[in-house]
């Protein structure tokens, strides 16, 4: 049972650093089918697909041909070190639509959240391919979501094992610094989506102040994962690993969450078919509820 998988205590390091990992949660059959899933989502990619190279050179929509002319004239295309993310292609790719409905995902999520349920938010895939030595910038999650409240959380699921060195990394406690913080840009850290954007701040350089705070950071293996909240400053080293870095995460709502798209449209495009007006619950069909008490 899901309850029995988390504890108080990983509930209440939750609460006070804004992540924990969560051990051998899922088993071989979940994760092989998200294998499954995600190599048909790597050569089906969906029109929200982003793809990055080893330089920090990219492109959003991997099937727009203006963005991606750019690119073409490189010769290195089919063999640069990438870093690939898609985004909620869940209903497209039937082994993820499978695991975010019938997994302890959904439950486990709402229970490390302290809520009574969990709307499925959205669900997106990443791959840093071996070499792959972009990092990803310090940035929180839930400022470019279109929402308010705070239980919000995002199920980091390793297909790969990955070392500490590197992984994903949390700045403890960052989640109530009462700060909403502008949206680096992946191929460009010294830009920001949305900079004339009023309440929010630019996010600090967390590099250059390391030893200011307590950085989190964990060993995983398939089968664990790492629930992290959405206000929560995270960012990940490039891959300098000899392996490719396979990541499937679920980003969940909880009670207290209201929609609001306005707030959303400041920083990135609206969900083009929600029907929901500001201050609503987010139970719909573009945020199902998957599990409830």
């Amino acid at each position: 049972m899901v309850h029995e998988l988390v504890s108080d205590a990983q509930r209440a390091d939750y609460e006070r650093h804004g992540a924990v990992c969560l051990r051998a949660v899922f088993d071989d059959a979940w994760i092989a089918k998200l294998r499954a899933g995600f190599e048909h989502n790597l050569s089906h990619p969906s029109d929200r697909a982003s793809l990055f190279f080893g330089d920090a050179m990219g492109f959003v929509g991997l099937r727009d041909s203006e963005t991606r002319g750019a690119y073409t004239g490189r010769d290195d295309l089919a063999t640069a070190p990438r870093f690939m993310n898609d985004v909620d292609n869940w209903r497209a790719v039937p082994a993820y639509e499978e695991f975010l409905f019938h997994s302890p995902v959904a439950e486990l999520a709402a229970r490390v959240m302290g809520s009574a349920k969990a709307n499925l938010l959205l669900q997106d895939v990443m791959m840093k391919a071996a070499g792959a030595d972009q990092p990803t910038p310090w940035h929180q999650d839930a400022p470019s979501q279109p929402f308010q409240g705070d239980q919000s959380c995002a199920v980091w699921i390793p297909l790969d094992p990955v070392a500490r060195e590197h992984n994903i990394e949390y700045v403890a406690g960052s989640h109530r610094w009462a700060e909403a913080y502008l949206q680096l840009d992946v191929a460009d850290p010294e830009a920001h989506y949305g900079p004339g954007v009023a309440a929010f701040r630019q996010t600090p350089d967390i590099n250059a102040h390391r030893d200011d705070h307590e950085i989190l950071g964990w060993d995983v293996e398939p089968g664990d994962c790492i629930v992290h909240h959405g206000y929560v400053l995270h960012g990940a080293p490039g891959n300098a690993a000899v392996q490719r870095r396979r990541t499937f995460i679920a980003r969940w709502t909880g009670d207290d969450i209201r929609y609001h798209g306005s707030k959303q449209r400041q920083l990135r495009p609206e969900y083009p078919d929600c029907r929901l007006k500001d201050g609503a619950p987010m139970d719909s069909d573009t945020f199902p509820v998957i599990w409830r008490a």
